[in-house]
């Protein structure tokens, strides 16, 4: 409909009362070439749009809405037809065509300002929700950090409580209690260190709930690197990053295939940060974000967003790899 009003207009104007008027080759030429233009300028607003990341904002609603101001601009772009009979006509045929054109060009201006609305609506809720994840990461710094605290009184005194048990006259006893307070001391041993004190207490969170549910994690990091990185951007980098590999190894049957690992180095001016996880899904579509594979798809999946708007606002970048059942995250960044 707004494709060939266009073109009629164009014709109208330009070449109707003119010698090319009747022209085959003239008419073919003008259609073609309107047609593209038009379709080239669609094209180049319309790739800018990532509308797989609309698809969770689109609902019936929506769609209904979108539905019926289609139909509304057909009805009035074409009522000049309806009255050309009537004592409310628009005039003569030109003055019709012309209602219909301007009808149609308002109308698909109107979708396209509902559309990046919509597109406005869903970077806010994203933004929100990315936010979120960051008080989230960081709340779970703090109380980590604390219960690190806890752990580590808790080990002290038991050390004192060792020296008490020694003067304990009855073997027997003497080795049992030594032998409980061994293991107490150390299940509690899992802290990890790599010199900043925000990333040792993530990590050291991390590898404790990877052993209890028997997943390997391996660190190689140099947390001097991050010193000038503000701490809920590293809550929020390496807590997203390892809770999507250890998401992912926690469904593999096999105990020995639940691998992850972890390395932050410097190569020259750059920081880079790898994570690997084996990976049993070979067919992850790496040319768009990956889905979460939790059941609340509204209030999760922003972790990869989050890491990915990390690196940017750093002046670095993200990417992808899946190769041999090995699921790589990489973050590049200059040194700060």
């Amino acid at each position: 409909e707004f494709l060939a009003s266009i073109v009629w207009q164009i014709y109208v104007t330009f070449i109707l009362e003119t010698r090319l008027a009747n022209n085959l080759f003239v008419e073919c030429l003008n259609f073609i070439g309107i047609v593209a233009l038009i379709l080239a300028i669609i094209f180049f607003w319309d790739h800018k749009i990532n509308y797989v990341s609309l698809k969770n904002a689109v609902n019936r609603k929506i769609v209904i809405m979108f539905i019926m101001t289609g139909i509304l601009i057909f009805l009035a772009s074409n009522i000049g037809f309806l009255l050309t009979k009537t004592a409310y006509h628009l005039g003569n045929s030109y003055s019709v065509f012309f209602v219909r054109t301007v009808v149609n060009i308002s109308g698909i201006c109107l979708l396209y300002m509902q559309q990046y609305q919509l597109i406005d609506q869903n970077r806010r809720r994203e933004l929100d929700a990315i936010q979120n994840l960051f008080q989230s990461q960081y709340h779970q710094y703090k109380a980590h950090a604390e219960n690190t605290n806890y752990i580590n009184r808790k080990a002290h005194d038991l050390k004192h409580q060792i020296q008490v048990i020694l003067a304990e006259d009855d073997v027997e006893v003497r080795r049992r209690y030594l032998s409980d307070l061994n293991d107490a001391i150390q299940s509690l041993n899992h802290k990890i260190e790599t010199g900043n004190g925000v990333l040792d207490t993530i990590l050291t969170r991390k590898n404790m709930y990877c052993q209890e549910h028997d997943i390997s994690l391996t660190c190689i990091a140099n947390g001097a690197l991050l010193h000038n990185i503000e701490i809920m951007d590293i809550c929020s980098l390496f807590g997203n990053a390892l809770d999507n590999a250890i998401e992912h190894v926690e469904k593999i049957p096999e105990t020995e295939k639940r691998l992850v690992t972890l390395k932050l180095q410097n190569r020259g001016k750059m920081v880079i940060l790898r994570v690997d996880n084996y990976c049993i899904d070979d067919q992850l579509n790496l040319m768009v974000i990956p889905e979460t594979s939790k059941k609340d798809k509204e209030n999760h999946g922003y972790g990869l967003k989050n890491i990915d708007f990390i690196a940017k606002k750093y002046g670095g970048s993200m990417t992808l790899e899946l190769e041999d059942n090995w699921f790589s995250l990489c973050v590049v960044f200059p040194i700060v």
